[in-house]
C-alpha cells in the first residue's frame, strides 16, 4: 500500500484507507474532491451555467489552486433551469433538489463500483497499482451545502444544532450535553458531533413505506425528503463529514464582514482607520492607507488582506479557545447596541473548522475561491466562444478541443526541454559547474535561500553624511570599521575587535547603495514541483514622486541568520530593521581585505532584542530595539536611548554647523582651535511621552572647552588621530582641519534625592572641514541662539552648501541657509560616533 501524501489525506481518509486495506490489501486511496457553484454567463441577461468540477487529494494544493496547472477538470454542466412552470414554491424547491441529486447520481455513478473493488491505474513511475477512488470532500457555499446534504435553510449542514441555538455558544460543549441518548458511543468517542448518518440513511430507506411516512422520517432526521441522494450508495462516504468550511463566504465575506461592522460601530471609523494607517509596510501585507471603513463592494481578497493584521493579534491560540473567549464576551456588542442577536449560520460554522482541519488539512485545501476562479476558464470563456444558441454542446466541444491543444503544447514543450538538455556539452567550465553545484546544494537543503540584488545601484555614490541623514545609518563609519576587523580575523574577541577598529581608516567616503533585496526560497518542500517563494526587503528613504508628492521611506524588518539558524524555528535568528544596502568601492578591497576574499553586498541594520519564549497571552514574540547596554542602564527608561539616537539623526547637520561656527569664532584667539578645543553640547532629557524624539531634549549649554577641561572619554581622544588621517584623504587638497563635538545628556528624572547629580550619557563626533569654510567668518549672532531656536522649534538644518560669493562671507552656522535646494556631498565629511 503506497504511503499517503502529507497534504492529501487527513484523519478521515486515513480511516477509509485502513478499512479498505483490511478488506483488500495493497490498495491506494484516491480522495475525490467535488465542487459545484452556479454562475452567471452574461453581464446583462439571465444566462447561467451549473458546472461540476473534480480534483483529487493526491495532488499538491499548489497544483490544484492554479488553473494553469490543470489540476481540476470539468465533469459536467447540470441543468440550470428555475422550473418557472411549477407555480408552487415548495414543490419547485423539492423538484429542483431531487433533480440535482438525480443528475449528480448519474455523474458520480462510476465511483460506486470503482471505490469498492478498485481499478488498475499506472502511475507516472510506470508502476501499476490498484486504486480506490473514494468520495472525500464536497466544496461549495452555504446554499450549495444545504442542497447537497438535504438540510433545511437556517440549519447547520454538518450538525443537528437547533436553529435558535445557532451562534449562541461554541458547539463543542453544548452539543455533547444535548446529544440524544441513543447516539452511539463510538460517535461520541471520536468527538464527532455532526448529524447521525445512520439515522439519515435509515430515513432515506423508508421511501417504499409511502410519501407521508417518508416525509415524517426525513423530518425526524432533520433533512428534506429527497429520493436517493447521490451520496447514499457511495462506498465509505459520510456526506456530513465531507462538507468543508467555506473560507471565502463564511469567514471572509461572512464573519469578517460582520466583525468589521461591529468594530466600526463600537470604536468609530476614525479610530479603526487611524490604526490601519499606522501599519508598517511589509511584503505580502496590503496597506489600507485610507482605512477600511470606507471601502465599498469589498471582495473576498480584500477581506483576506484585512484578516492578515486583524487576526494577527490572536495568532498561535487554539481556535476552540478563541471561539470560547468570543462567545464569553460577545455580549458587549449587544450592550453597545451593535447587535441584537448572534443567530448567524456563518458564525456557527466556525465551530466545525477544527474538526475539518484535522480531517482534511488546512482550509486552503478546500477554499471555494479557487473553484470559483474556474468559472472563467471552464464556463465564461467557453460561453463566449459560442453563438449563444444551444450553447452547452458548443461549450463542451470547445473545451474538449482546447484541452487537446493544451495537452499537445505541454508535450511539445517537454520534448524541447529534453532536446535542449541533451545538447548541453558535458565538459562545462568550472564556473558553470560551480553554479550548478550551488543550485543542487540549494535544493538538497544545504542552501535554501538565495538573494538577488539589482546589477546597477540606485544611488551611485552616497556619502557617509547622507547615509546618516537620509537612511538613519548614524554609526555606519564605526560599524563598518568593526566589520572589517572581524571579517579579516573572525577569531578575535569583542574587546579585540573594538580596539583594532580604532586604527581602521577608509580612503573613501562614498558607497554604492541599493534600495531593495529580493529573497528566493527554492522548493521549500524538497518535492521538485513547488514553485519558488519570493520576498522583498526594502531600504528606501523618503522621496518625491513625479507629481511632487512625498513618498514616505520604507525600511523593512528582516530575520538575520547568525549562522546557526535552520530551515524552521526561530533558533539562530534575530529580528532587525534594514536601514542600508551598500557595496564598497572596488579599489578599497585590496587595502581593507588584503588576505581574504572581499565581501560583496553589505547591509546596515538596527537590531532588536533576542527572540525569547512567546507571550502566553497571544502566542507572539515580543521584541524591542536593541540599545547600548550602558546607555540603557544610565538612561533608566526604555525610550531614552532610542530618543537620543533619533535626536542625533534628525539634528545631525545642526550639530556640525553650530560646532563649525564656534571654531570659526575662536580662530582669532587660537591658531588652530580644533587641535586644542572641543565643542560641548549639554542637553536635558524631557521624558515627555507626547513629544517626538527630536523634541525630547532641551538645550542647556553650548561651550567651546579645552580638551583638558572637557569631560571627553579616553576613546574619543584615541580616535582623533585616525579621524584626521581619514579626513585628510577624503578631502585631499581641500582639507583644512578636523573638529570634534561632545554631547552630554542629563537625565534629571533619575535623580532620587534633591542633592543628587543627574546621570549623564556622552556621545561624540569628529568631522572634517575644507579650506573654503575654514576661511569664512561667523555672524554677530551667537551660534547658541541659532542652535537653541532650531532645536526648540523642531526645525531641521541643512549642511553648509559651500557656495560663497567670496572667501570673507559672514556665516553664523557654516552657511546652512545659503542654498535652498539642499546640500553638496563631500564638503562636510562624516566622522565617527561613539558612546
Amino acid at each position: 500500500m503506497s504511503p499517503p501524501h502529507h497534504e492529501a489525506l487527513g484523519l478521515a481518509e486515513t480511516a477509509k484507507r485502513i478499512a479498505i486495506e483490511k478488506r483488500t490489501p495493497g490498495a491506494t486511496i484516491i480522495p475525490i474532491i467535488i465542487s459545484s457553484d452556479k454562475t452567471q454567463l452574461t453581464v446583462f441577461g439571465s444566462k447561467t451555467a451549473y458546472p461540476i468540477y473534480m480534483t483529487i487529494g493526491n495532488l499538491l494544493k499548489d497544483v490544484r489552486h492554479k488553473p494553469s496547472r490543470r489540476g481540476q477538470i470539468l465533469l459536467a454542466y447540470l441543468p440550470s433551469s428555475n422550473l418557472k412552470h411549477v407555480t408552487n414554491k415548495a414543490a419547485c424547491r423539492r423538484t429542483l433538489a431531487n433533480l440535482f441529486h438525480a443528475y449528480m447520481g448519474l455523474v458520480l455513478a462510476p465511483l460506486k463500483d470503482a471505490g469498492f473493488h478498485g481499478i488498475e491505474l499506472t502511475s507516472g513511475d510506470g508502476i501499476t497499482r490498484r486504486r480506490h477512488p473514494i468520495f472525500a470532500m464536497y466544496i461549495g457555499d452555504y446554499p450549495e451545502q444545504l442542497l447537497v446534504t438535504c438540510c433545511k435553510n437556517g440549519t447547520c449542514p454538518k450538525c443537528d444544532v437547533a436553529r435558535e441555538d445557532i451562534g449562541n455558544a461554541s458547539d463543542s460543549p453544548r452539543t455533547r450535553g444535548s446529544r440524544k441518548k441513543n447516539r452511539s458511543r463510538a460517535l461520541a468517542r471520536r468527538g464527532a458531533y455532526q448529524r447521525d448518518l445512520d439515522q439519515v440513511l435509515k430515513a432515506l430507506d423508508g421511501y417504499d413505506r409511502g410519501a407521508t411516512a417518508f416525509s415524517q422520517a426525513c423530518r425526524d432526521a432533520g433533512i428534506k425528503p429527497v429520493v436517493n441522494p447521490f451520496w447514499k450508495d457511495l462506498p465509505n462516504a459520510d456526506i456530513f463529514l465531507s462538507i468543508t468550511p467555506d473560507l471565502l463566504h463564511q469567514l471572509y465575506q461572512g464573519v469578517m464582514k460582520h466583525l468589521l461592522s461591529w468594530l466600526k460601530a463600537a470604536y468609530g471609523p476614525e479610530e479603526i482607520d487611524a490604526r490601519c494607517r499606522r501599519l508598517p509596510p511589509n511584503h505580502q501585507i496590503r496597506l489600507f492607507l485610507k482605512g477600511v471603513t470606507t471601502l465599498q463592494r469589498v471582495t473576498g481578497k480584500e477581506h483576506a488582506d484585512i484578516c492578515r493584521f486583524l487576526l494577527g493579534l490572536i495568532i498561535g491560540l487554539l481556535l476552540a479557545d478563541a471561539l470560547t473567549r468570543f462567545h464569553s464576551n460577545k455580549d458587549i456588542f449587544v450592550q453597545l447596541g451593535v447587535r441584537t442577536h448572534f443567530k448567524l449560520p456563518k458564525l456557527h460554522s466556525l465551530d466545525h473548522y477544527i474538526q475539518s482541519i484535522k480531517l482534511f488539512g488546512t482550509t486552503d485545501n478546500y477554499d471555494t475561491q479557487y473553484t470559483e476562479r474556474l468559472h472563467i476558464d471552464l464556463a465564461k470563456d467557453a460561453y463566449r466562444a459560442t453563438n449563444r444558441k444551444d450553447e452547452f454542446p458548443q461549450m463542451t466541444t470547445w473545451l474538449e478541443r482546447r484541452e487537446k491543444i493544451l495537452r499537445h503544447a505541454a508535450y511539445i514543450d517537454w520534448r524541447l526541454r529534453r532536446i535542449a538538455d541533451s545538447a548541453v556539452d558535458n565538459a562545462r567550465s568550472a564556473s558553470t559547474v560551480q553554479l550548478h553545484d550551488a543550485r543542487a546544494g540549494s535544493r538538497s537543503g544545504i542552501r535554501w535561500t538565495s538573494i538577488k540584488i539589482a546589477k546597477w545601484p540606485n544611488v551611485k555614490a552616497l556619502s557617509f553624511t547622507d547615509a546618516a541623514d537620509r537612511y538613519g545609518a548614524v554609526f555606519l563609519h564605526d560599524a563598518l570599521a568593526r566589520f572589517v576587523v572581524q571579517y579579516c580575523d573572525p577569531s578575535l574577541t569583542a574587546r579585540e575587535v573594538e580596539a583594532q577598529s580604532l586604527s581602521v581608516s577608509f580612503r573613501f567616503n562614498k558607497v554604492q547603495v541599493y534600495h531593495k533585496a529580493k529573497f528566493l526560497l527554492q522548493d521549500a518542500q524538497d518535492l521538485g514541483i513547488m514553485e519558488d517563494v519570493r520576498d522583498v526587503a526594502h531600504a528606501r528613504p523618503q522621496r518625491k514622486d513625479k507629481q511632487g508628492r512625498t513618498v514616505p521611506g520604507r525600511f523593512d524588518a528582516v530575520l538575520v541568520n547568525d549562522g546557526t539558524g535552520g530551515r524552521t524555528g526561530t533558533q539562530g535568528y534575530e529580528v532587525a530593521q534594514l536601514r542600508l544596502i551598500f557595496k564598497l568601492p572596488q579599489a578599497s578591497n585590496a587595502s581593507l581585505f588584503p588576505d581574504v576574499l572581499a565581501p560583496g553586498y553589505l547591509a546596515y541594520i538596527k537590531r532588536f532584542s533576542p527572540l525569547v519564549d512567546p507571550d502566553p497571552t497571544h502566542g507572539l514574540h515580543k521584541v524591542t530595539r536593541l540599545r547600548d547596554g550602558r546607555a540603557t542602564t544610565v538612561c533608566g527608561t526604555p525610550r531614552a536611548w532610542p530618543d537620543l539616537t533619533a535626536f542625533v539623526e534628525y539634528h545631525h547637520a545642526t550639530l556640525v554647523n553650530c560646532a563649525l561656527a564656534l571654531y570659526l569664532q575662536a580662530k582669532p584667539r587660537e591658531a588652530d582651535p580644533t587641535a586644542s578645543h572641543v565643542v560641548q553640547f549639554r542637553l536635558r532629557y524631557r521624558a515627555d511621552p507626547v513629544l517626538a524624539p527630536h523634541m525630547q531634549f532641551e538645550p542647556v549649554a553650548l561651550d567651546l572647552l579645552h580638551r583638558r577641561q572637557a569631560d571627553v572619554l579616553e576613546r574619543c581622544l584615541r580616535e582623533c588621530e585616525c579621524a584626521i588621517s581619514a579626513e585628510r584623504f577624503d578631502l585631499g587638497s581641500r582639507y583644512a582641519t578636523t573638529g570634534a563635538y561632545l554631547i552630554l545628556v542629563e537625565y534629571p528624572h533619575l535623580a532620587v534625592d534633591a542633592g543628587m547629580d543627574a546621570p549623564t550619557v556622552a556621545l561624540w563626533k569628529h568631522f572634517g572641514v575644507d579650506d573654503r569654510r575654514w576661511k569664512t567668518q561667523p555672524k554677530e549672532q551667537s551660534p547658541w541662539v541659532v542652535f537653541k531656536e532650531t532645536v526648540d522649534g523642531g526645525k531641521k538644518m541643512r549642511f553648509c552648501c559651500g557656495e560663497f560669493a567670496d572667501l570673507m562671507v559672514v556665516c553664523s552656522c557654516g552657511g546652512w541657509s545659503h542654498m535652498p535646494g539642499g546640500q553638496i556631498d563631500g564638503l562636510v565629511v562624516e566622522g565617527r560616533y561613539g558612546i
